[in-house]
Parts: C-alpha cells; structure tokens; sequence
C-alpha cells in the first residue's frame, strides 16, 4: 500500500505551501498538481465535470501503477470538486489515503485572491467555501489556515 496525501481546498488557502513543505518532510515522494494534468486535457472540449472525472482517472493510474516511482507516497494537491468523495473512495482500496480539505475565513481568503492578482476568481472561490463549510465530510477533514502564515502552513 502506498501513501497517499491529498491536499484540497479553494485558491489561496495554502495548499501549494502545505504541499511544498510535504513534499520536503515527506522526500522521496511525489507530486502531482491536479492543474498540471488538467492542463494535458484542456483542449478536448468537455465540460468541466467530464474534464475532472478524466484528470482523476489519470491520476489513480499513475498512483496506482506499481511500478511507478517504487513505493514513495504521492502528494496531490487539487481543487476542491463536488465528486471528490468519490475519488478518494476509490484511492483508498489500494493505498492508505490522508485528505486535508484546507479553508480559510472569506476575509483572509479574499485577501489572499486579491494578493495574488486573481481577483476575478474571488466570488467562484467564496461559493465554493460556502459548499465546503456545508459539507460535514469535507468539514471532518478540514484545517484552517486563517491565521497562518506561509512559515506555518
């Protein structure tokens, strides 16, 4: 069984820090960027559930291929998706699966949007911390990053 981190959440709450110092703690291990293989798949025309259900099946292939990268842990840093539940059930029959659903209050989230130049995506990225904060399974798994800097992520 291989470990598996999945580090989850909305823009700006910290994932590509928590992933990064992850990935140092953690080394070996590898790393894949739900963007990067979302990126691979963008031009095929399908809409974007049909889209994620692609990338997520490429990235259990590439989890769950024995001979890929011996037996280091993978770390998957991704958007947060309303079938994600199922991609972790499924993750889970062959590897031992970690999930963190990282959120952060709508101030400091804004913030952090905005701190990054992507003020465009704010209210998509407020949206979906509302469906997260009503989502008692993601809920379980979440860790607050409000009041944390990028040192203590």
């Amino acid at each position: 069984m291989r470990e598996v981190y999945i580090i989850s959440g909305t823009l700006g709450v910290g994932k590509t820090t928590c992933t990064s110092i992850l990935l140092d703690r953690l080394n070996p291990a590898s790393l894949i960027r739900i963007d990067d293989v979302i990126i691979k798949y963008e031009k095929s025309n399908l809409d974007w559930h049909e889209l994620l259900a692609l990338v997520w099946s490429d990235i259990l292939s590439n989890i769950d291929e024995p001979s890929k990268f011996k037996s280091s842990p993978f770390i998957v840093d991704c958007v947060v998706d309303d079938g994600e539940e199922k991609y972790l059930s499924e993750l889970s029959k062959n590897n031992t699966v970690y999930y963190f659903q990282l959120i952060a209050d709508e101030k400091t989230l804004k913030s952090r949007i905005e701190s990054r130049g992507d003020d465009h995506m704010i209210s998509r990225q407020l949206e979906v911390l509302s469906l997260i904060k009503n989502n008692p399974i993601k809920l379980t798994h979440s860790l607050n990053t409000t009041n944390m800097s990028r040192s203590e992520e």
